[in-house]
């Protein structure tokens, strides 16, 4: 997405946003759109806004995909119920 959440005055007519999203030890390159290196003393930066579509019998991907850990909290537990596996296509 584009648009930053403030902007967003709606849903989506197909899938939805996920607002609150951000990284550890990277950052969004806004120009560039893609992660990049953090800045020095930069531990917690904010996503943009993704908009997640579903597509039936979709064919995963084999190349392009970086697979990372997704917390709903910044305590990591153990429990597995808290964490969730983000894929995420590269444009490279």
């Amino acid at each position: 997405m584009r648009e930053k959440a403030e902007e967003l005055k709606e849903g989506p007519n197909d899938g939805c946003y996920i607002m609150g999203l951000f990284v550890e030890g990277a950052r969004w390159d806004h120009v560039h759109h893609q992660l990049t290196e953090s800045r020095p003393k930069e531990l917690y930066t904010d996503l943009p806004v993704p908009w997640l579509k579903p597509e039936a019998n979709r064919k995963t991907p084999t190349t392009g995909i970086y697979d990372c850990p997704c917390y709903k909290t910044l305590t990591r537990a153990d429990s597995l119920d808290h964490n969730a596996i983000m894929s995420c296509e590269t444009n490279t």
